[in-house]
């Protein structure tokens, strides 16, 4: 019977439900990550760059890991999710929410092109064309299938159209620095528009650029230009205020997340 009790005596208590000030502090964790890390970003998406971006997100990685270990035992594993959406806030922030208050703010975002004189674009993410047009003749397509996710039996051809983008003054034989993507993908056609000024957006670290990067090549080999190795490819950002619209609470989405 001692033995008995002695053993009942060693038993650990079963750990007690988190209260309600618990939390409501993980819930503001929570938000602190996630909005406070969109926050620092915002600059970022207006004066800096891609590379910029990474650096700082590798930089900030370690110490921000570190604390929410050392939280992470008073408030649970979920700060680890938090975590997680902190970074990805960050990259969108950066990359869309930043310049679309760029826009309402004035503020100009990306760098003016002058393709008449050309140069080295394929540094810059967002860039603002001026006086161009699309050379409509000399366009060039590639077409891929994919599988569709939810019905794996079921495919959906994508299309990549591409075409010259030149000074308004462009005549035959000048040189062409940068090619224009279709917006569009799911179109077997392309509607280019005569467009004079627009942003565009580089897609040389895009998923999808080595299928426009091929569609370039192939206008280079039917149309005889001269096309280097790495193409400068941009995609028209045909409403950037809109684009805003709809990311701009993709931060307070994901900081109300946390808390579930």
């Amino acid at each position: 019977m001692i033995f008995a009790l002695v053993k009942t005596g060693d038993r650990p208590f079963p750990p007690e439900p988190p209260s309600q000030n618990s939390l409501w502090q993980l819930l503001l964790i929570g938000f602190c990550l996630v909005d406070g890390m969109a926050l620092l970003f915002i600059p970022l998406g207006i004066y800096g760059s891609v590379l910029l971006t990474t650096i700082l997100l590798l930089f900030l990685f370690l110490p921000l890991l570190f604390l929410v270990i050392r939280l992470s035992a008073k408030f649970g594993n979920l700060l680890y999710i938090a975590l997680f959406l902190s970074l990805l806030s960050a990259g969108v922030s950066a990359f869309y929410i930043g310049h679309s208050i760029g826009f309402f703010l004035g503020i100009p975002v990306g760098k003016n092109a002058n393709l008449a004189q050309g140069g080295e674009f394929g540094n810059d993410r967002i860039l603002i064309f001026r006086g161009v047009k699309v050379l409509t003749n000399y366009v060039s397509s590639r077409s891929a299938v994919r599988k569709i996710k939810t019905e794996p039996k079921h495919t959906k051809t994508i299309y990549f159209h591409v075409a010259p983008l030149v000074s308004a003054n462009w005549k035959e034989g000048d040189p062409i620095y940068v090619w224009i993507a279709c917006g569009r993908v799911e179109l077997p056609n392309c509607v280019w528009g005569n467009s004079v000024f627009f942003w565009g957006e580089s897609l040389k670290t895009h998923s999808l650029y080595p299928y426009y990067k091929l569609s370039v090549q192939d206008a280079g080999r039917a149309y005889k230009f001269s096309i280097p190795e790495y193409p400068m490819i941009f995609r028209p950002i045909s409403d950037p205020e809109c684009t805003g619209f709809r990311v701009c609470s993709f931060s307070t989405i994901l900081g109300s997340f946390v808390s579930f």
